[in-house]
């Protein structure tokens, strides 16, 4: 649910992910890293897309209630978010 509440936080993709990486990381991402988190971004959009039951699914877990809007597009930046704050770089920063 921490990935839904970041998803929600931005306004564009480039800033999103800006924001996402820097709330993680406290530092700003370096492009080729932006670069992946970009594709990755596209590769859940197309999937939620093709699915959007599974969206409505995966925004459903967790116990942070689910915002108003596309549910395809949050579920693909919670993807997103999971993936930065799921990074070994963001568990283990002290």
């Amino acid at each position: 649910w921490a990935a839904k509440l970041l998803a929600e936080r931005a306004v564009d993709d480039a800033a999103r992910i800006e924001l996402a990486w820097r709330e993680a990381l406290v530092r700003p991402p370096q492009p080729a890293e932006k670069a992946r988190l970009a594709g990755l971004l596209e590769k859940a959009r197309a999937e939620y897309k093709a699915r959007p039951e599974d969206a409505v699914k995966f925004l459903h877990h967790g116990y942070a209630p689910v915002a108003a809007g596309d549910p395809v597009e949050l579920a693909a930046w919670a993807t997103v978010c999971r993936v930065v704050l799921n990074l070994h770089e963001t568990i283990t920063r002290y």
